[in-house]
């Protein structure tokens, strides 16, 4: 809640600052507001670039997070598709052992992007499902692990 109404409160003022009239101009701004919450401090502030690379890491390791309802699984099949179609290999986990259906999502989205998904039993230990998954992902060269959420 408190990146959100931070995020809100500077797009305000940008839209004031700057005269944003348009929704386009509306959504570009928003879209530069979040690039510039997500950057990576530890890659000189840079966002990251799909195409670059991992950053020189070993593998991307994206961890999901938001509100339930608000459409993280299909995100992370979005995500998954994409670099898929860049070339990277992808890893999945399902992490979110608590919500009911949650592991049978993603592993249907992992089915439709074919991607590989980690999943244990609904109530199992989501730090587990994150740890196998990161092993497979190394197993298996993946370029990215991207974990679904509580």
């Amino acid at each position: 809640m408190v990146t959100t109404a931070s995020l809100i409160e500077r797009l305000q003022a940008r839209a004031k600052d700057e005269g944003m009239k348009q929704p386009e101009q509306v959504r570009r701004g928003l879209e530069q507001e979040m690039t510039a919450i997500l950057t990576v401090e530890g890659a000189g502030g840079q966002p990251w670039d799909k195409d670059a690379g991992t950053l020189g890491a070993k593998r991307a390791v994206i961890l999901v997070v938001g509100v339930n309802g608000s459409g993280k699984t299909t995100s992370i099949a979005k995500l998954a598709w994409s670099l898929k179609s860049d070339g990277k290999r992808v890893v999945l986990a399902a992490a979110d052992t608590f919500r009911a259906a949650a592991i049978d999502q993603l592993c249907q989205w992992g089915e439709r992007v074919q991607t590989e998904v980690v999943a244990h039993q609904q109530g199992a230990d989501p730090g587990a499902v994150v740890f196998d998954a990161l092993t497979a992902a190394e197993r298996r060269g993946a370029d990215a692990v991207i974990i679904d959420t509580a």
